[in-house]
């Protein structure tokens, strides 16, 4: 920039004015481990003048297992088995010709055209599994929200990220189905931002700046475990040998700020 924009700047500051800036902040939050089927309450105490977001996940436990990208068939439990070297289609192949720039037929496009159930195409760390899960319920200090199936939570996330106006994004192309969605990109979100019809958004946010307040997250578990992916750890699999749990994640995304006067004196607002 020109001197003469820092000096404009430094008027501004040395008349009194405060700058004030405004970013998105995060803050996570990890449960204890939940056995299949997933039940139990993860829960934080959070201090803050604009909490926007609350997103819960579970992480697999084995998640820092280096293997190859889950992509490919489902389990042994009833749905085939794993692709190997012969296989058409999976990233679990050791094959040169499974790498990027190998056949077609290895490829993460041709797999969604097979309608693979897994495509999450990349490494199990990032993994996001809703196994086990009938229902989901939030609790906002001592308010307990309306239970939210799988479908429900599902339709959340997009409305929770504007996805109805937002002309530019789109889905990822692995989530096929509600299927993808609950074992490989699962997430729970509670917004607190009040978005319209015609605006792309409109930030309302709970002020929580005076009183901490406590946010609780409560999963249900279904009925039956019978169907889950138990695949022993190896290249393309979801969970260690006989470890099929995973911990709760809760992330809360809110809206931090700087003010900035004059001898570069700086105040944080969380």
């Amino acid at each position: 920039m020109p001197q003469s924009y820092y000096q404009a700047v430094a008027s501004v500051l040395e008349g009194g004015a405060v700058f004030k800036l405004n970013y998105l902040n995060y803050s996570t939050f990890l449960g204890t481990a939940h056995a299949l089927p997933k039940a139990g309450t993860t829960w934080f105490n959070i201090s803050t003048q604009s909490l926007d977001m609350v997103i819960s996940t579970f992480q697999v436990q084995d998640r820092d297992t280096q293997q190859a990208p889950i992509l490919g068939q489902a389990d042994a439990t009833g749905w085939g088995s794993l692709p190997g070297d012969s296989s058409l289609v999976g990233a679990t192949s050791t094959a040169s010709a499974a790498g990027e720039l190998g056949t077609h037929v290895k490829s993460f496009n041709y797999a969604l055209t097979l309608e693979v159930a897994k495509t999450l195409n990349n490494s199990k760390y990032i993994l996001r599994n809703g196994y086990g899960i009938d229902r989901a319920i939030y609790i906002v200090g001592a308010v307990r929200l309306i239970p939210e199936t799988i479908p429900e939570q599902f339709n959340g996330v997009f409305r929770a990220f504007n996805a109805q106006n937002d002309t530019l994004g789109e889905v990822y192309p692995g989530i096929q189905s509600l299927y993808h969605y609950q074992t490989q990109f699962y997430a729970h979100i509670l917004s607190l931002n009040v978005t319209t019809e015609h605006d792309m958004y409109t930030v309302s946010s709970l002020n929580c700046s005076a009183t901490p307040i406590s946010i609780a997250w409560e999963v249900a578990p279904t009925a039956s475990a019978a169907n889950y992916e138990r695949q022993a750890t190896s290249n393309g699999n979801l969970w260690a040998t006989g470890a099929t749990s995973s911990n709760p994640l809760m992330i809360a995304c809110y809206t931090s700020r700087l003010e900035i006067s004059v001898g570069r004196n700086i105040l944080t607002f969380t």
